[in-house]
């Protein structure tokens, strides 16, 4: 079975979240979501995210592998 995307994990700080964020989609992630990454207390504003999130990022692998990931 061909793989057809490459999933990146990564706990951020709601401080670098931004950063981190353009930086894959400069790198050539299709997708970058933030996931609650601890118990910290809900956000629930637009714009807002945990101070500890999970960041998945999505990149093709045609255009990416592993050890360049």
């Amino acid at each position: 079975m061909k793989i057809a995307w490459w999933q990146l994990d990564m706990r951020v700080p709601a401080t670098a979240a931004a950063a981190i964020e353009a930086q894959l989609l400069d790198a050539g992630a299709e997708a970058v979501t933030f996931l609650e990454g601890d118990d910290s207390e809900a956000v629930f504003d637009e714009g807002l995210i945990w101070q500890n999130s999970q960041c998945q990022a999505l990149f093709p692998a045609d255009d990416h592998n592993e050890a360049i990931l």
